[in-house]
């Protein structure tokens, strides 16, 4: 039972139904990244972040075309762990006020940065690089006193058309694991409803 001597301080937005089995959404996944093994490898991901295993020091890497359904798996990401639980980040923020941006971390699960094509720049990489390395984040809330450094609790997935060229080399890439999405599906065929109808019943 919840208590506060646990120290739990989040929670999943699911009912707990440990012998549901619903084979939907791992035939989907199969479908766009054409490998059961791959499906192994995003639910390992997102089990260590469900438990909170910053200590990982990895990164996930989903690259693929527009229409390959890189942001519908980032969305079912967010819906298994709750919206609450995940950070919407940008590369572009960072570089303006990391501080700023490190304070949407703060007891988060999963930092989400979709459709990052742009040019990284030296210091965001080194952003990066420390909060992904298990380093305190030093965060600050607008127009408050700074806020005490926190260890992260995150893990981290990325999307991209390409592979992320990191600033000043890409020594960073060690600790990516990459999944690579080429299966398009065309303008015409693609669903407006897929999450809501046929994804969040499941």
């Amino acid at each position: 039972a919840h208590q506060p001597i646990h120290y739990l301080g989040w929670i999943l937005p699911v009912n707990y139904a440990p012998h549901t089995q619903d084979a939907y959404i791992e035939d989907y996944l199969t479908d766009r990244v054409d490998s059961r093994e791959v499906v192994q490898v995003i639910k390992a991901f997102l089990r260590c972040a469900m438990s909170g295993q910053a200590g990982l020091q990895l990164y996930l890497e989903i690259t693929g075309g527009a229409g390959s359904g890189k942001s519908t798996l980032t969305k079912i990401m967010e819906l298994t762990l709750g919206k609450e639980n995940c950070a919407d980040m940008n590369f572009s923020r960072i570089a303006a006020n990391p501080r700023f941006e490190g304070m949407k971390l703060f007891g988060k699960r999963l930092a989400i940065f979709n459709d990052e094509d742009k040019a990284v720049s030296r210091e965001t990489t080194e952003t990066l690089k420390r909060w992904i390395g298990e380093d305190n984040i030093v965060g600050e809330i607008k127009g408050k006193n700074s806020f005490p450094s926190f260890k992260p609790t995150h893990l981290t997935v990325i999307t991209a058309n390409y592979p992320i060229r990191w600033n000043p080399d890409d020594a960073f890439a060690r600790r990516r694991i990459s999944i690579r999405m080429d299966k398009i599906i065309g303008q015409e065929h693609q669903k407006e409803s897929l999450i809501d109808n046929e994804i969040m019943p499941h």
